[in-house]
């Protein structure tokens, strides 16, 4: 407990030592919460774009000149407030992902046979997703 003098009258102050009284006192506790927000709109913001370019460039190639959606994804990338150096990791990243085919052979009525080719960044992955979409 804290005394002090104030115009001849004594006067006894509590000093609380707790998160929830101190609260205005940390800069982080007052701003944690609205840093936290604004951080995961832009990785949803992020992973979004990056689908995008993952479509894009599997349709269309990664190159700039040939490709006009890579072009309005790059404006995209720079009205969300991204730096271009963003854009090229992003893009070089997905040049670097080999796209693997998965061949699937299944029977149909009358004993038909479909031969079902599906490409994807992982071979088992894609085989189980087109199986399960067949079936």
């Amino acid at each position: 407990m804290e005394v002090f003098r104030c115009r001849m009258m004594l006067h006894a102050r509590r000093l609380w030592i707790s998160p929830h009284f101190m609260k205005g006192h940390s800069k982080w506790d007052n701003i944690k919460d609205t840093k936290l927000a604004a951080m995961v709109n832009k990785t949803k913001t992020a992973e979004q774009l990056m689908a995008k370019m993952k479509r894009i460039v599997r349709t269309g190639g990664p190159d700039l000149k040939f490709n006009k959606d890579l072009v309005q994804l790059q404006l995209e990338y720079r009205n969300a407030n991204f730096p271009d150096e963003t854009f090229q990791r992003a893009l070089k990243n997905v040049q670097l992902q080999p796209v693997k085919t998965a061949k699937i052979t299944l029977l149909g009525p009358s004993g038909s046979v479909f031969i079902i080719e599906s490409e994807g960044l992982s071979q088992k992955k894609t085989a189980r997703v087109s199986y399960n979409i067949c079936i």
